[in-house]
């Protein structure tokens, strides 16, 4: 019930050909897994299209890491 109610109120950010470029130039400068990179990918891109504060969360030290660097 909760889920169906916030459901409405996620974006979803579809994979398309300019995420699937920048999570490869992801991986190979941050050595990312792929779909670590892709994530990344999409957090950048819709950051950059909302302009707005927008928190990237991973568990994956090496990706917080990677966002850091990209991010500042």
């Amino acid at each position: 019930a909760i889920f169906e109610r916030d459901w409405k109120e996620i974006l979803i950010v579809g994979l398309n050909e300019e995420i699937s470029r920048l999570a490869g130039e992801l991986a190979e400068r941050y050595i990312l897994r792929g779909f670590d990179a892709i994530h990344f990918a999409s957090y950048l891109t819709f950051k950059r299209k909302v302009r707005a504060e927008v928190l990237f969360s991973s568990f994956d030290d090496r990706l917080n890491k990677a966002a850091e660097k990209e991010v500042s």
